[in-house]
């Protein structure tokens, strides 16, 4: 069984055209607006009504595959709202990361004109922001499945949104199992459906499809900018060495002049140094020095290699002797993992003047 394709809402919102004029700074591109709030159009909205129709006879299982920034995670929950499934029960939307839970939260919050924890709200392990009059709750997976314990029909919900559901981790495995039961439980107890939506960019669909009873699949084309691949030349690298070598690659792509990280044997740790780009040109990606303000994700293993690579970053900043300093001058880097403080986590959302270039260093569990 292979995905059906979603149908436009009609031939006017096709996305690939709305998103060609928006990239052509057209003026006639469309805004979506909610009260004072205003946003660009993402993919799904051009779905929105072809979506609401299944929501509305959805009895058991539904899947959507769509891009990553398709619009799904903010998108489709408020969808269940708009197709009256919110007047029966929660919503509930399980997220992999704590992060995830709560900025995804906050996001739909703004954009249906409330607070978090009024309609919207989040829930994980040591913080919990919702209320009564709570219709759509981000968590954790852990969070749902604690729930579960207590209640195995889960009965406050009337809908589960599982997102990233390709991970497939040991946790969404056994939530997937809950759910799986507690559907089948309600529908012998003759109680309300418990509907179950599963959403990612990717999954095995074939598995997914027979473990839910040949669930309908339908795929959310377009995506939210369009996505180009640079294969550019690796640098000589050590492969025991990984953390070094991705702060050189994602600095040589900002720099005029290509860098190297040497070691400095004596105390342990690494200098990086700025070289002419005469100096054998081969070691290095010749990359164009970017003239508008940039981002970069970094994805590390885990804290301490985040909190190094920051440092190497603020170290080289400092660097008097450095003949190059004035171009690592706008270079902030920011750190992103659960165990920081929320005010710090939301530091990577914020707009920060006078920088050149973001970089954010992740881990993504």
């Amino acid at each position: 069984m292979v995905a059906k394709p979603l149908d436009f809402n009609n031939e006017n919102e096709k996305y690939e055209e709305r998103s060609s004029s928006r990239n052509s700074n057209n003026s006639n591109s469309k805004t979506i607006c909610n009260g004072n709030f205003k946003r660009d159009p993402l993919p799904v909205d051009c779905f929105k009504k072809h979506i609401i129709e299944i929501l509305n006879h959805l009895e058991d299982t539904v899947i959507f595959i769509g891009e990553t920034a398709s619009g799904k995670s903010t998108q489709i929950p408020q969808f269940c709202c708009d197709a009256g499934l919110s007047e029966t029960g929660l919503i509930g939307v399980t997220q992999p990361r704590r992060v995830a839970a709560k900025t995804l939260a906050e996001r739909v919050a703004t954009e249906m004109g409330t607070k978090v924890g009024q309609l919207v709200g989040y829930k994980f392990r040591f913080e919990n922001n919702c209320g009564n009059d709570t219709r759509i709750l981000y968590q954790t997976e852990g969070i749902l499945l604690r729930e579960a314990q207590h209640d195995a029909r889960l009965k406050r919900y009337s809908t589960i949104i599982v997102d990233e559901v390709h991970e497939r981790t040991i946790n969404m495995d056994v939530l997937l199992y809950i759910l799986k039961q507690a559907q089948t439980i309600r529908k012998e107890k003759d109680e309300a459906p418990l509907h179950l939506i599963l959403m990612s960019a990717t999954m095995n669909l074939q598995k997914l499809q027979k473990y839910f009873h040949k669930a309908e699949a339908y795929y959310v084309r377009g995506r939210q900018h369009v996505v180009k691949l640079f294969n550019a030349p690796i640098l000589k690298i050590n492969e025991n060495d990984y953390l070094f070598n991705a702060i050189s690659t994602v600095l040589q792509l900002h720099l005029t002049e290509p860098i190297e990280l040497r070691s400095t044997q004596n105390i342990g740790t690494r200098n990086i140094v700025t070289q002419n780009i005469n100096d054998s040109k081969s070691n290095y990606i010749d990359c164009p020095k970017y003239q508008n303000p940039n981002g970069f994700l970094v994805f590390l293993t885990g804290q301490e290699e985040i909190e190094t690579a920051i440092n190497i970053i603020r170290k080289t900043k400092k660097n008097e002797k450095s003949a190059e300093k004035k171009q690592y001058e706008n270079i902030f880097a920011l750190p992103l993992y659960a165990a920081i403080p929320t005010d710090k986590q939301n530091l990577i959302f914020s707009s920060t003047p006078n920088v050149n270039i973001n970089l954010n260093f992740f881990n993504n569990y």
